[in-house]
């Protein structure tokens, strides 16, 4: 599925778990026409404030959970619009909610642009999220608003494989 969705976007496509304080990525699919080289590889790990599958897991954790993490975390301004203030994360969170999918928008590497949409586990948990990542030139609004869903579709499809229902 996360490779037929990077094939059909043109994009990066990773899939991520939750491993504490941070995402570790598990997998990472190049379209066939690799359009863009990014710096992520199966086996690393980042924060989750920073990056979009990181933030698409913590908007759907409970408050205490999610200042928890954000308390036992080094924050670090990776770039100039990197998240370095408990209220600027609550109100991104927010906005993560309201869309259905978290935005990173050069908060962890300049020039890189990135959707992500959580994965639930059985019990509506969000344990992993995926992500749709290129550069700012590419990931305009538009693009954005085109890919999110089909997105989302798939975060879905992967999730009911987990045993969860909507």
């Amino acid at each position: 599925m996360l490779e037929k969705l990077s094939n059909d976007v043109k994009e990066i496509v990773h899939l991520v778990e939750r491993d504490g304080n941070e995402v570790v990525y598990l997998h990472k699919f190049e379209p066939l026409l690799r359009p863009i080289s990014i710096t992520s590889s199966v086996g690393l790990h980042n924060p989750m404030y920073c990056t979009g599958v990181g933030k698409s897991i913590m908007a759907y954790l409970p408050e205490k959970e999610v200042r928890a993490i954000w308390d036992g975390t080094q924050v670090i301004p990776f770039t100039p619009k990197t998240i370095t203030t408990w209220e600027a994360l609550q109100e991104d969170l927010s906005c993560v909610r309201e869309r259905g999918y978290a935005i990173d928008d050069e908060e962890h590497d300049l020039g890189v642009r990135c959707i992500a949409a959580p994965i639930y586990n059985w019990n509506g948990t969000p344990v992993g999220a995926m992500s749709i990542s290129g550069t700012v030139a590419r990931m305009t609004p538009d693009k954005i608003e085109k890919f999110s869903p089909k997105l989302i579709s798939t975060a879905e499809k992967i999730s009911e494989l987990m045993g969860w229902h909507a």
